[in-house]
C-alpha cells in the first residue's frame, strides 16, 4: 500500500511541478508586458499602480520559487523508498502542507492575472493609453 500511495504522491507531484513552471512562465510573460505598456506620458497614477503589479510579481516568483523548493524536498523523500511508518506520516504531512500552500499561492496568482489583464483592459484603448481629459 505505502509503494502505491508514494506512486500517487509522485504523480501529484510531476503535475504539481508543470503548474509551478507554469506559473514562472506567465509571471515573466507579466512583467515582459508591464514594460512593454509603461510609456512616460502615463499618468502619476498609472505608474503607480503598475509599480505595485511589478512588486506583487517579485513576490510571486519568491512565492513560487519557496513552493519549487518544497516540492523538490518532497520528491527527496519519496526517493529514499524508507516506508516506515514514520517516513510514510512524513511525507504524508508535507503533501498535505505543499497542497494547501499550492492551492492558496494558484488562487493568488488566478487573481493576480485578473487584476493585471482587467487594469490593463480599463486603461488601454486601441493599444495606446487612455489619457485624461484636460478640462
Amino acid at each position: 500500500m505505502a509503494n502505491s500511495l508514494l506512486k500517487q504522491i509522485q504523480y501529484e507531484n510531476e503535475t504539481w511541478k508543470k503548474v509551478i513552471y507554469t506559473m514562472m512562465d506567465e509571471n515573466v510573460h507579466f512583467k515582459l508586458r508591464l514594460t512593454e505598456v509603461l510609456k512616460p506620458e502615463h499618468e502619476k497614477n498609472f505608474l503607480e499602480k503598475a509599480e505595485n503589479f511589478q512588486t506583487c510579481f517579485l513576490e510571486l516568483d519568491e512565492k513560487i520559487l519557496i513552493l519549487r523548493d518544497h516540492l523538490t524536498r518532497l520528491n527527496k523523500l519519496i526517493m529514499e523508498k524508507n516506508e516506515t511508518d514514520q517516513q510514510m506520516v512524513i511525507i504524508k504531512n508535507s503533501r498535505n502542507d505543499f497542497r494547501t500552500n499550492m492551492n492558496l499561492l494558484e488562487n493568488h496568482f488566478n487573481k493576480l492575472r485578473e487584476d493585471f489583464n482587467q487594469y490593463l483592459f480599463k486603461n488601454y484603448d486601441n493599444g495606446e493609453p487612455i489619457k485624461s481629459k484636460a478640462i
